[in-house]
């Protein structure tokens, strides 16, 4: 092979490599020991081999991972990824001629396919992290959020106690002794009352429910009078019964009172210093589990939302941490049984997902910035989030 042959393949070889340093020593050597002619026609050769890789690197079909989390990325009816990401993204490709295709895949697959190159973007509510940003490249951030909690609304309507009351074991016994004295103290009365001759007078305690009925009354010191003891033993079984039920129905009104209490303190829920403790959920790999592991909230993980609801619902969750409008949207559209607390914690930002040294991050970035400074931007949000907090 001639000397030429030979150096016309190794520039072809490295330049194919992107091993751009060596190129530029080997065209430092060749300045010393070959003609100018022949080395004018390999420089024009090694500058038209390297516009074609770089064109053919930008025109290829991008492959974007998308995960159905709306309201930033969804299905339609039609089967068409729709959301405000998969918006912006199909706004930002349209403008620089981007060839794409969607790919659904889970968050972890997406992270993972960004990392060794499978994936070229990622688009969906994608939070900006540090640990993520060793694996891959953002794109520049284009909505600021935070995190939200989700509880279940029975858990925190002001009759939300009513399937959840609380039981303590005070309360119970109260209840047995309300039921079971008032039998009691008639059935003493009855034995003592039976004896005494008054069939001509109707107030007087007759028969064993007529001593229940009187028993009752006194205890709810409602003192109809229409049955009263006529002996002098049933009279003073009566002055201590109506002492008795004074503390008796007292004792009762606390323990309820004290329930209630307890109930409220024990489910109510107001932020995110209340879930240590608690049993809560969160998404597999996302930043609300992140956060939940940075403080050693012990957390059950979930592949999509609606399982972490489904939960929520059936009671083996206390709470669910996720980005808050994810969870605002699913509340809103897709689930009556949980409600979102107010206000958010540990802000975070979007951004699309990129390949490590994709040549297009520039590009995009640009496109990125003209686009959410615009009215479309401000209207997109508008249409798929209906609020903006």
């Amino acid at each position: 092979m001639s000397p030429h042959s030979l150096f016309y393949l190794c520039v072809s070889r490295l330049l194919l490599l992107k091993t751009y340093t060596l190129c530029v020593l080997l065209a430092v050597i060749a300045l010393h020991a070959l003609p100018a002619s022949f080395l004018g026609s390999t420089l024009c050769y090694a500058a038209l081999a390297s516009a074609d890789i770089t064109e053919a690197d930008t025109d290829e079909q991008l492959l974007v991972a998308v995960k159905n989390t709306p309201p930033f990325s969804f299905l339609d009816n039609d089967e068409q990824w729709q959301g405000l990401s998969v918006a912006l993204w199909k706004r930002i490709a349209t403008k620089l001629d981007l060839d794409y295709r969607f790919e659904e895949t889970p968050l972890d697959h997406a992270i993972a396919g960004l990392a060794n190159g499978s994936y070229d973007v990622a688009v969906g509510a994608l939070t900006v992290t540090s640990d993520r940003e060793r694996d891959f490249d953002y794109s520049h951030p284009f909505y600021l959020t935070g995190l939200g909690i989700a509880v279940a609304k029975h858990r925190q309507s002001d009759t939300g106690w009513l399937p959840n009351f609380y039981m303590p074991s005070r309360l119970i016994i109260f209840m047995v002794c309300m039921c079971v004295a008032p039998l009691a103290i008639a059935f003493i009365v009855y034995l003592f009352e039976k004896t005494c001759d008054s069939s001509e007078d109707t107030t007087t305690v007759k028969g064993y429910r007529d001593a229940v009925w009187w028993a009752v009354v006194t205890m709810t010191t409602v003192g109809y009078g229409d049955k009263v003891p006529r002996t002098h033993v049933g009279r003073y079984a009566a002055v201590a019964w109506m002492l008795s039920s004074i503390f008796l129905i007292s004792g009762f009104t606390g323990a309820v009172a004290s329930s209630l209490t307890v109930e409220r303190l024990t489910h109510r829920i107001r932020g995110p210093e209340d879930l240590v403790g608690r049993t809560v959920g969160a998404i597999r790999l996302s930043t609300g589990a992140d956060w939940l592991k940075r403080r050693g909230i012990p957390c059950i993980l979930f592949d999509e939302m609606k399982q972490g609801a489904d939960a929520l619902a059936r009671g083996r969750l206390d709470a669910f941490v996720n980005d808050r409008p994810v969870l605002t949207y699913f509340a809103r559209w897709e689930s009556w049984t949980i409600t979102v607390l107010p206000g958010s914690f540990e802000n975070q930002f979007y951004a699309f997902g990129i390949k490590e040294g994709d040549p297009r991050r520039e590009s995009i970035n640009r496109a990125l910035l003209s686009i959410v400074e615009s009215d479309w931007w401000r209207n997109q949000i508008a249409r798929f989030r209906g609020e903006n907090d």
